[in-house]
Protein backbone atom coordinates (compact mmCIF):
# COMPACT_ATOMS: atom_id res chain seq x y z
CA UNK A 1 0.00 0.00 0.00
CA UNK A 2 1.47 3.42 -1.17
CA UNK A 3 -1.56 5.41 -1.37
CA UNK A 4 -4.84 5.58 0.74
CA UNK A 5 -7.21 8.03 0.13
CA UNK A 6 -9.37 8.34 2.99
CA UNK A 7 -11.94 11.68 3.13
CA UNK A 8 -14.66 12.91 3.69
CA UNK A 9 -15.51 10.00 5.34
CA UNK A 10 -16.83 11.66 8.87
CA UNK A 11 -13.49 10.03 11.05
CA UNK A 12 -13.07 10.71 14.13
CA UNK A 13 -9.11 9.47 14.55
CA UNK A 14 -6.39 7.19 11.91
CA UNK A 15 -4.47 4.51 13.75
CA UNK A 16 -1.20 5.21 15.02
CA UNK A 17 1.62 4.20 12.10
CA UNK A 18 2.78 1.07 14.78
CA UNK A 19 -0.87 -0.48 14.05
CA UNK A 20 0.30 -0.50 9.96
CA UNK A 21 1.88 -3.54 8.34
CA UNK A 22 2.61 -1.35 5.29
CA UNK A 23 6.40 0.28 5.27
CA UNK A 24 5.96 2.05 2.06
CA UNK A 25 3.35 4.38 2.81
CA UNK A 26 3.62 7.71 0.46
CA UNK A 27 0.84 9.78 0.30
CA UNK A 28 -2.41 9.57 3.09
CA UNK A 29 -5.61 11.24 2.50
CA UNK A 30 -7.82 12.12 5.19
CA UNK A 31 -9.11 15.46 4.65
CA UNK A 32 -12.72 16.69 5.55
CA UNK A 33 -12.93 14.32 8.53
CA UNK A 34 -13.67 14.91 12.30
CA UNK A 35 -10.43 14.02 13.73
CA UNK A 36 -9.57 15.98 16.72
CA UNK A 37 -5.90 14.54 17.51
CA UNK A 38 -3.41 12.84 15.85
CA UNK A 39 -2.04 9.83 16.97
CA UNK A 40 1.57 9.08 15.67
CA UNK A 41 3.26 6.93 17.81
CA UNK A 42 5.47 4.37 16.09
CA UNK A 43 5.91 7.52 13.27
CA UNK A 44 9.12 6.19 12.24
CA UNK A 45 7.79 3.28 10.01
CA UNK A 46 5.64 5.95 8.18
CA UNK A 47 9.55 7.90 7.00
CA UNK A 48 8.69 6.94 3.79
CA UNK A 49 5.45 9.29 3.90
CA UNK A 50 6.05 12.71 1.45
CA UNK A 51 2.11 13.72 0.87
CA UNK A 52 0.18 14.41 3.90
CA UNK A 53 -3.54 16.06 3.67
CA UNK A 54 -5.49 16.35 6.97
CA UNK A 55 -7.23 20.05 6.06
CA UNK A 56 -10.97 20.74 7.21
CA UNK A 57 -10.82 18.80 10.40
CA UNK A 58 -10.77 19.98 13.93
CA UNK A 59 -7.60 19.56 15.06
CA UNK A 60 -6.07 21.49 18.04
CA UNK A 61 -2.96 20.92 18.18
CA UNK A 62 -0.07 19.00 16.54
CA UNK A 63 1.82 15.71 17.87
CA UNK A 64 5.74 16.11 18.43
CA UNK A 65 6.35 12.52 16.54
CA UNK A 66 5.61 14.66 13.27
CA UNK A 67 9.06 15.37 13.14
CA UNK A 68 9.98 11.70 12.45
CA UNK A 69 8.42 11.62 9.10
CA UNK A 70 11.30 12.90 7.52
CA UNK A 71 10.80 12.37 3.85
CA UNK A 72 7.75 15.16 4.09
CA UNK A 73 7.57 17.13 1.34
CA UNK A 74 3.95 18.72 1.55
CA UNK A 75 1.51 18.49 4.76
CA UNK A 76 -1.84 20.12 4.48
CA UNK A 77 -3.42 21.51 7.49
CA UNK A 78 -5.59 24.39 5.99
CA UNK A 79 -8.57 24.73 7.93
CA UNK A 80 -7.95 23.54 11.04
CA UNK A 81 -9.83 26.90 12.85
CA UNK A 82 -8.41 25.22 16.90
CA UNK A 83 -5.02 24.65 15.71
CA UNK A 84 -3.02 27.37 16.50
CA UNK A 85 0.83 26.18 17.71
CA UNK A 86 3.22 24.11 15.33
CA UNK A 87 5.69 22.18 17.36
CA UNK A 88 9.36 23.17 17.02
CA UNK A 89 9.83 18.98 16.03
CA UNK A 90 8.43 20.35 11.98
CA UNK A 91 11.68 22.00 12.17
CA UNK A 92 13.36 18.56 11.08
CA UNK A 93 11.31 17.57 8.29
CA UNK A 94 13.81 19.63 6.09
CA UNK A 95 12.30 18.65 2.75
CA UNK A 96 8.96 20.08 3.52
CA UNK A 97 8.38 23.00 1.05
CA UNK A 98 4.71 22.88 0.78
CA UNK A 99 2.25 23.60 3.66
CA UNK A 100 -1.01 25.17 3.28
CA UNK A 101 -2.66 26.63 7.06
CA UNK A 102 -4.84 29.16 5.28
CA UNK A 103 -7.85 29.14 7.87
CA UNK A 104 -5.83 28.51 10.86
CA UNK A 105 -4.42 30.56 13.59
CA UNK A 106 -1.24 30.10 14.22
CA UNK A 107 0.67 32.24 16.35
CA UNK A 108 3.67 32.94 13.84
CA UNK A 109 4.78 36.60 12.44
CA UNK A 110 3.00 37.18 9.24
CA UNK A 111 6.10 37.48 7.59
CA UNK A 112 6.36 33.40 8.52
CA UNK A 113 3.40 32.39 7.56
CA UNK A 114 2.97 34.54 4.34
CA UNK A 115 6.87 33.56 3.51
CA UNK A 116 8.60 30.47 1.98
CA UNK A 117 7.41 27.06 4.06
CA UNK A 118 11.31 26.58 3.98
CA UNK A 119 11.89 29.79 5.97
CA UNK A 120 9.08 28.30 8.35
CA UNK A 121 10.88 25.20 9.01
CA UNK A 122 14.19 26.57 9.38
CA UNK A 123 12.80 28.80 11.99
CA UNK A 124 11.21 25.93 14.08
CA UNK A 125 14.62 23.80 13.50
CA UNK A 126 16.52 27.22 14.98
CA UNK A 127 14.20 27.13 18.02
CA UNK A 128 14.04 23.54 19.03
CA UNK A 129 17.89 23.39 18.98
CA UNK A 130 18.11 26.61 21.16
CA UNK A 131 14.97 27.71 22.31
CA UNK A 132 15.46 30.83 25.34
CA UNK A 133 13.00 32.71 27.14
CA UNK A 134 13.11 36.53 25.96
CA UNK A 135 12.03 39.60 27.97
CA UNK A 136 11.30 42.75 25.53
CA UNK A 137 8.88 44.62 24.07
CA UNK A 138 7.39 48.17 23.40
CA UNK A 139 5.79 50.83 25.20
CA UNK A 140 4.67 53.80 22.82
CA UNK A 141 3.74 57.41 24.94
CA UNK A 142 2.04 59.43 22.43
CA UNK A 143 -0.72 62.72 23.30
CA UNK A 144 -0.43 66.05 22.55
CA UNK A 145 2.04 68.50 23.66
CA UNK A 146 1.98 69.74 26.91
CA UNK A 147 0.27 67.27 28.31
CA UNK A 148 3.26 65.39 30.53
CA UNK A 149 4.20 62.31 28.57
CA UNK A 150 7.86 62.72 29.39
CA UNK A 151 7.27 63.41 32.94
CA UNK A 152 4.61 60.30 33.14
CA UNK A 153 7.17 58.04 31.95
CA UNK A 154 9.99 59.14 34.07
CA UNK A 155 7.55 58.63 37.06
CA UNK A 156 6.81 54.98 36.23
CA UNK A 157 10.86 54.73 36.20
CA UNK A 158 11.24 56.50 39.83
CA UNK A 159 13.43 59.10 37.93
CA UNK A 160 11.51 62.14 39.27
CA UNK A 161 13.32 65.43 38.81
CA UNK A 162 11.91 68.35 40.99
CA UNK A 163 13.93 71.20 38.95
CA UNK A 164 13.38 69.15 35.81
CA UNK A 165 13.38 71.46 32.86
CA UNK A 166 10.02 70.99 30.72
CA UNK A 167 11.79 71.21 27.44
CA UNK A 168 9.75 69.60 24.26
CA UNK A 169 10.51 66.14 22.93
CA UNK A 170 12.06 66.49 19.56
CA UNK A 171 11.17 63.20 17.30
CA UNK A 172 10.66 60.44 19.48
CA UNK A 173 13.39 59.35 22.92
CA UNK A 174 13.86 55.36 22.62
CA UNK A 175 15.10 54.68 26.36
CA UNK A 176 15.25 50.98 27.25
CA UNK A 177 13.40 50.60 30.88
CA UNK A 178 14.52 47.63 32.95
CA UNK A 179 12.96 45.65 35.98
CA UNK A 180 12.75 42.53 37.76
CA UNK A 181 9.77 40.57 37.14
CA UNK A 182 8.94 36.84 38.46
CA UNK A 183 8.28 34.57 35.49
CA UNK A 184 7.93 30.99 35.35
CA UNK A 185 9.05 30.73 39.08
CA UNK A 186 12.25 32.33 38.28
CA UNK A 187 13.25 36.17 38.40
CA UNK A 188 13.32 37.23 34.87
CA UNK A 189 15.26 40.85 33.48
CA UNK A 190 12.44 42.71 31.54
CA UNK A 191 13.56 45.00 29.07
CA UNK A 192 10.58 47.64 28.12
CA UNK A 193 11.89 49.90 25.41
CA UNK A 194 10.42 52.69 26.02
CA UNK A 195 9.28 55.21 22.68
CA UNK A 196 8.38 58.96 24.03
CA UNK A 197 6.36 60.72 21.05
CA UNK A 198 6.75 64.39 20.71
CA UNK A 199 3.56 66.18 20.84
CA UNK A 200 3.93 69.07 18.96
CA UNK A 201 1.73 69.09 16.08
CA UNK A 202 4.44 69.46 13.26
CA UNK A 203 5.70 65.29 14.04
CA UNK A 204 2.62 63.78 14.21
CA UNK A 205 2.99 62.59 10.50
CA UNK A 206 6.07 60.85 11.63
CA UNK A 207 4.74 58.60 14.51
CA UNK A 208 2.65 56.17 11.88
CA UNK A 209 5.97 55.07 10.91
CA UNK A 210 7.11 53.36 14.06
CA UNK A 211 3.64 51.64 15.38
CA UNK A 212 4.00 48.05 16.23
CA UNK A 213 1.58 45.54 16.94
CA UNK A 214 4.41 43.93 19.78
CA UNK A 215 3.55 46.60 21.95
CA UNK A 216 1.49 48.58 24.85
CA UNK A 217 0.17 52.13 24.35
CA UNK A 218 -0.18 54.82 26.80
CA UNK A 219 -2.05 57.65 25.20
CA UNK A 220 -2.04 60.51 27.87
CA UNK A 221 -4.34 63.55 28.03
CA UNK A 222 -4.61 66.68 30.52
CA UNK A 223 -7.29 66.51 32.49
CA UNK A 224 -7.03 70.30 33.73
CA UNK A 225 -7.74 71.16 29.98
CA UNK A 226 -11.81 69.66 30.36
CA UNK A 227 -13.95 66.99 28.40
CA UNK A 228 -12.95 68.14 25.05
CA UNK A 229 -9.37 66.70 25.77
CA UNK A 230 -10.90 63.20 25.17
CA UNK A 231 -12.54 64.15 21.68
CA UNK A 232 -8.71 65.38 21.11
CA UNK A 233 -7.72 61.74 21.40
CA UNK A 234 -9.42 60.36 18.97
CA UNK A 235 -6.85 60.48 16.25
CA UNK A 236 -4.62 58.42 18.32
CA UNK A 237 -6.64 55.52 18.73
CA UNK A 238 -8.09 55.57 15.39
CA UNK A 239 -4.57 55.14 14.06
CA UNK A 240 -3.48 52.73 16.71
CA UNK A 241 -6.77 50.38 16.05
CA UNK A 242 -5.72 51.20 12.50
CA UNK A 243 -1.91 49.69 13.35
CA UNK A 244 -1.70 47.33 15.94
CA UNK A 245 -5.87 46.15 16.90
CA UNK A 246 -4.98 43.52 19.15
CA UNK A 247 -2.26 46.10 21.55
CA UNK A 248 -3.21 47.02 24.79
CA UNK A 249 -4.30 50.74 24.72
CA UNK A 250 -4.16 52.92 28.62
CA UNK A 251 -5.80 56.13 28.89
CA UNK A 252 -3.83 58.13 31.42
CA UNK A 253 -4.93 61.35 32.82
CA UNK A 254 -2.50 63.69 33.71
CA UNK A 255 -2.04 66.72 36.33
CA UNK A 256 -4.49 65.47 38.79
CA UNK A 257 -3.51 66.74 41.75
CA UNK A 258 -4.31 70.41 40.25
CA UNK A 259 -7.93 69.86 40.23
CA UNK A 260 -10.55 71.44 42.62
CA UNK A 261 -10.76 68.57 45.43
CA UNK A 262 -14.74 69.58 45.66
CA UNK A 263 -15.16 68.81 42.27
CA UNK A 264 -12.77 65.77 41.32
CA UNK A 265 -14.88 63.36 42.28
CA UNK A 266 -17.37 64.20 39.29
CA UNK A 267 -14.44 65.29 36.92
CA UNK A 268 -13.42 62.08 37.18
CA UNK A 269 -16.74 60.69 36.49
CA UNK A 270 -17.34 62.43 33.35
CA UNK A 271 -13.93 61.51 31.86
CA UNK A 272 -14.87 58.26 33.07
CA UNK A 273 -17.87 58.10 31.10
CA UNK A 274 -16.87 59.54 28.07
CA UNK A 275 -13.90 57.19 27.87
CA UNK A 276 -15.89 54.18 28.06
CA UNK A 277 -18.50 55.70 25.66
CA UNK A 278 -15.11 55.72 23.19
CA UNK A 279 -14.14 52.72 24.05
CA UNK A 280 -17.22 51.12 22.51
CA UNK A 281 -17.23 53.20 19.86
CA UNK A 282 -17.17 51.37 16.16
CA UNK A 283 -13.52 52.52 14.63
CA UNK A 284 -11.64 52.73 18.10
CA UNK A 285 -9.72 50.29 20.17
CA UNK A 286 -10.92 48.61 23.80
CA UNK A 287 -9.20 50.74 26.17
CA UNK A 288 -7.75 48.02 28.79
CA UNK A 289 -6.86 50.82 32.00
CA UNK A 290 -8.34 54.34 32.70
CA UNK A 291 -6.18 55.73 34.97
CA UNK A 292 -5.18 59.69 36.15
CA UNK A 293 -2.36 60.71 37.80
CA UNK A 294 -0.19 63.45 39.92
CA UNK A 295 3.15 62.34 38.03
CA UNK A 296 5.29 64.98 40.49
CA UNK A 297 6.18 62.80 42.92
CA UNK A 298 5.59 59.18 44.02
CA UNK A 299 2.00 58.43 45.28
CA UNK A 300 -0.88 56.32 46.15
CA UNK A 301 -1.98 56.65 41.98
CA UNK A 302 1.65 56.28 40.06
CA UNK A 303 2.01 53.29 42.39
CA UNK A 304 -1.25 51.85 41.21
CA UNK A 305 -0.70 52.47 37.70
CA UNK A 306 2.95 51.27 37.50
CA UNK A 307 1.50 47.51 39.59
CA UNK A 308 -1.21 47.73 36.51
CA UNK A 309 1.02 48.59 33.74
CA UNK A 310 3.05 45.41 34.69
CA UNK A 311 0.60 43.34 34.91
CA UNK A 312 -1.15 44.22 31.92
CA UNK A 313 3.00 43.58 30.08
CA UNK A 314 2.74 40.10 31.94
CA UNK A 315 -0.42 38.93 30.47
CA UNK A 316 -0.13 40.95 27.34
CA UNK A 317 -0.60 37.78 24.37
CA UNK A 318 -0.01 37.78 20.87
CA UNK A 319 -2.12 35.33 18.68
CA UNK A 320 -2.61 33.88 22.23
CA UNK A 321 1.02 33.23 22.99
CA UNK A 322 2.38 35.15 25.85
CA UNK A 323 4.85 38.12 24.42
CA UNK A 324 7.48 38.14 27.71
CA UNK A 325 8.74 35.02 28.31
CA UNK A 326 8.22 33.95 24.58
CA UNK A 327 10.74 31.51 23.45
CA UNK A 328 13.01 32.50 20.68
CA UNK A 329 16.53 31.08 19.02
CA UNK A 330 19.43 31.81 21.20
CA UNK A 331 20.43 33.24 17.68
CA UNK A 332 18.54 35.70 17.95
CA UNK A 333 18.82 37.08 21.37
CA UNK A 334 22.65 37.13 20.72
CA UNK A 335 21.68 39.51 17.36
CA UNK A 336 20.04 41.46 19.67
CA UNK A 337 22.46 41.97 22.38
CA UNK A 338 25.41 42.29 19.11
CA UNK A 339 22.78 45.49 17.28
CA UNK A 340 22.49 47.13 20.20
CA UNK A 341 25.91 47.04 21.77
CA UNK A 342 26.62 48.37 18.08
CA UNK A 343 24.25 50.95 17.93
CA UNK A 344 25.48 52.31 21.53
CA UNK A 345 29.37 52.72 20.45
CA UNK A 346 28.49 54.51 17.15
CA UNK A 347 26.97 57.21 18.74
CA UNK A 348 29.27 59.65 16.89
CA UNK A 349 29.30 57.64 13.68
CA UNK A 350 26.12 56.81 11.24
CA UNK A 351 23.64 54.04 13.54
CA UNK A 352 22.90 52.41 10.21
CA UNK A 353 24.51 48.75 8.64
CA UNK A 354 24.33 47.27 5.32
CA UNK A 355 23.14 43.87 4.92
CA UNK A 356 26.95 42.86 3.78
CA UNK A 357 27.84 44.39 7.84
CA UNK A 358 25.38 42.66 9.43
CA UNK A 359 26.46 39.34 7.70
CA UNK A 360 29.67 39.98 8.64
CA UNK A 361 28.73 40.58 12.64
CA UNK A 362 26.63 36.70 12.46
CA UNK A 363 29.68 35.38 10.72
CA UNK A 364 32.54 37.15 12.98
CA UNK A 365 30.34 36.07 16.29
CA UNK A 366 29.47 32.60 15.01
CA UNK A 367 25.65 33.13 14.86
CA UNK A 368 23.95 29.95 13.98
CA UNK A 369 22.10 32.23 11.22
CA UNK A 370 22.40 32.08 7.28
CA UNK A 371 21.45 34.46 4.77
CA UNK A 372 18.05 32.94 4.52
CA UNK A 373 17.56 32.78 8.22
CA UNK A 374 18.62 36.43 8.91
CA UNK A 375 15.65 37.79 8.05
CA UNK A 376 13.06 36.28 10.24
CA UNK A 377 15.13 37.54 12.86
CA UNK A 378 15.64 41.31 12.05
CA UNK A 379 11.73 41.13 11.47
CA UNK A 380 11.59 39.55 15.18
CA UNK A 381 13.58 42.45 16.43
CA UNK A 382 12.38 44.91 14.28
CA UNK A 383 8.78 44.94 16.23
CA UNK A 384 10.53 44.22 19.53
CA UNK A 385 12.51 47.80 18.96
CA UNK A 386 16.42 47.00 18.74
CA UNK A 387 16.23 48.49 15.49
CA UNK A 388 14.27 49.16 12.45
CA UNK A 389 14.20 47.90 8.69
CA UNK A 390 12.00 48.36 6.10
CA UNK A 391 12.02 44.98 3.68
CA UNK A 392 10.81 46.81 0.77
CA UNK A 393 12.93 46.56 -2.38
CA UNK A 394 11.05 48.72 -4.39
CA UNK A 395 11.42 51.88 -2.25
CA UNK A 396 15.98 51.19 -2.31
CA UNK A 397 15.15 50.54 1.49
CA UNK A 398 16.01 46.41 1.81
CA UNK A 399 19.78 46.82 2.24
CA UNK A 400 19.67 49.27 5.33
CA UNK A 401 19.17 48.63 8.65
CA UNK A 402 18.62 51.20 11.28
CA UNK A 403 20.13 50.02 14.28
CA UNK A 404 19.47 53.24 16.87
CA UNK A 405 16.33 53.86 16.34
CA UNK A 406 15.63 56.99 18.00
CA UNK A 407 18.26 58.55 15.57
CA UNK A 408 16.30 57.80 12.75
CA UNK A 409 13.44 59.78 14.16
CA UNK A 410 15.31 62.25 14.64
CA UNK A 411 16.12 62.12 11.08
CA UNK A 412 12.67 61.86 10.06
CA UNK A 413 11.21 64.78 12.18
CA UNK A 414 13.65 67.09 10.24
CA UNK A 415 11.42 67.37 7.66
CA UNK A 416 8.17 68.23 9.49
CA UNK A 417 9.71 69.71 12.76
CA UNK A 418 9.23 73.37 13.97
CA UNK A 419 10.46 76.44 11.86
CA UNK A 420 13.73 76.95 13.81
CA UNK A 421 15.14 73.90 12.91
CA UNK A 422 13.67 73.26 9.13
CA UNK A 423 12.87 77.21 8.13
CA UNK A 424 12.42 75.87 3.96
CA UNK A 425 9.44 74.91 4.58
CA UNK A 426 6.72 77.39 2.50
CA UNK A 427 3.48 78.49 3.73
CA UNK A 428 1.59 76.65 0.94
CA UNK A 429 3.81 73.12 2.46
CA UNK A 430 6.36 72.91 0.27
CA UNK A 431 9.86 71.97 1.40
CA UNK A 432 13.05 73.04 -1.44
CA UNK A 433 15.37 70.64 -2.23
CA UNK A 434 19.12 71.40 -3.19
CA UNK A 435 19.49 74.88 -0.98
CA UNK A 436 22.77 75.37 -0.24
CA UNK A 437 21.96 76.57 3.04
CA UNK A 438 19.94 74.11 4.48
CA UNK A 439 21.52 72.13 7.31
CA UNK A 440 20.96 68.76 6.70
CA UNK A 441 22.09 66.20 8.75
CA UNK A 442 20.93 63.55 7.08
CA UNK A 443 23.98 61.29 5.20
CA UNK A 444 23.94 62.79 1.31
CA UNK A 445 24.58 60.06 -0.38
CA UNK A 446 21.35 57.85 1.63
CA UNK A 447 19.54 61.11 0.68
CA UNK A 448 17.34 58.64 -2.00
CA UNK A 449 16.58 56.16 1.07
CA UNK A 450 15.66 58.90 2.98
CA UNK A 451 13.34 60.61 0.84
CA UNK A 452 11.88 56.83 -0.22
CA UNK A 453 11.08 56.85 3.51
CA UNK A 454 9.59 59.69 3.78
CA UNK A 455 7.49 58.43 0.81
CA UNK A 456 6.46 55.39 2.37
CA UNK A 457 4.87 56.64 5.18
CA UNK A 458 3.60 59.96 3.63
CA UNK A 459 5.46 62.63 5.63
CA UNK A 460 6.91 63.86 2.08
CA UNK A 461 5.83 63.63 -1.30
CA UNK A 462 7.81 64.07 -4.31
CA UNK A 463 6.10 67.26 -6.04
CA UNK A 464 8.61 67.39 -9.12
CA UNK A 465 12.54 66.69 -9.18
CA UNK A 466 13.34 70.17 -6.68
CA UNK A 467 10.33 70.19 -4.30
CA UNK A 468 8.39 67.74 -1.68
CA UNK A 469 4.89 68.39 -0.51
CA UNK A 470 4.69 68.08 3.00
CA UNK A 471 1.29 67.55 3.88
CA UNK A 472 0.93 68.12 7.33
CA UNK A 473 2.37 71.70 6.88
CA UNK A 474 -0.39 72.40 4.67
CA UNK A 475 -2.10 75.75 4.95
CA UNK A 476 -5.56 75.03 6.86
CA UNK A 477 -6.84 77.81 5.05
CA UNK A 478 -9.12 76.89 1.49
CA UNK A 479 -7.35 78.07 -1.66
CA UNK A 480 -9.08 80.57 -3.51
CA UNK A 481 -10.03 79.14 -6.80
CA UNK A 482 -12.57 80.51 -9.02
CA UNK A 483 -14.74 78.18 -10.70
CA UNK A 484 -18.04 78.86 -12.77
CA UNK A 485 -20.00 76.17 -10.75
CA UNK A 486 -23.80 76.93 -12.27
CA UNK A 487 -22.48 75.75 -15.55
CA UNK A 488 -20.96 72.10 -13.88
CA UNK A 489 -23.28 68.90 -13.04
CA UNK A 490 -23.63 68.44 -8.94
CA UNK A 491 -20.83 65.94 -7.76
CA UNK A 492 -21.15 64.02 -4.47
CA UNK A 493 -18.01 62.40 -2.82
CA UNK A 494 -18.40 60.03 -0.01
CA UNK A 495 -14.61 59.29 1.59
CA UNK A 496 -14.14 56.58 4.25
CA UNK A 497 -10.64 56.43 6.01
CA UNK A 498 -9.68 52.99 7.27
CA UNK A 499 -6.30 54.97 8.48
CA UNK A 500 -6.22 58.80 8.99
CA UNK A 501 -2.65 60.33 9.01
CA UNK A 502 -2.44 62.07 12.60
CA UNK A 503 -1.11 65.25 10.94
CA UNK A 504 -3.90 65.71 8.57
CA UNK A 505 -6.73 65.19 11.07
CA UNK A 506 -6.83 68.96 10.82
CA UNK A 507 -7.95 68.59 7.33
CA UNK A 508 -10.78 66.08 7.67
CA UNK A 509 -13.13 69.08 6.78
CA UNK A 510 -12.96 68.43 3.07
CA UNK A 511 -15.65 70.83 1.36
Amino acid sequence: LRTIDLSDNKLLGLPAPFLWKTQLLKEIFVSKNNIIKMNLDGAKSWSKVEKFYISHNKLSELPKEIGLLISLQTFDISHNKLLTTLPDELGKCSKLWEMPHDGCNLDLSDSLLKGRVRDLVVYLHNRLKKAQYYYRMKLMVVGFGGRGKTTLLRALRKKFKETAENRPTVGVIVEDWKYERQRFGKNAMYTISTWDFAGQEDFYSTHQCFLSNRAVYLVVYDVTRGISEIDQLQPWLSNILARAPLCPVITVGTHYDKLNPAVSDEVLAEFEERLQYLSNKPGFPLISLRAMVDCSKENTEIEELRKRLKDIIDNFKVKGKLVMGQKIPASYVKLSELLSEEGKSCENNLPVLRRNQVLKLVQKAGLDLDEDELPQAINFLHETGVLLHYNESALLLRDFYFINPGWLCRMMAQIVTVPQINPFISPEGVSILRKKETKFTFPHHMIPQYLKLLEKFEIALPRNNDELMIPCRLPASKPTLKLNVHSLPKIGMFLVYFLLNTGLYKYKSIS
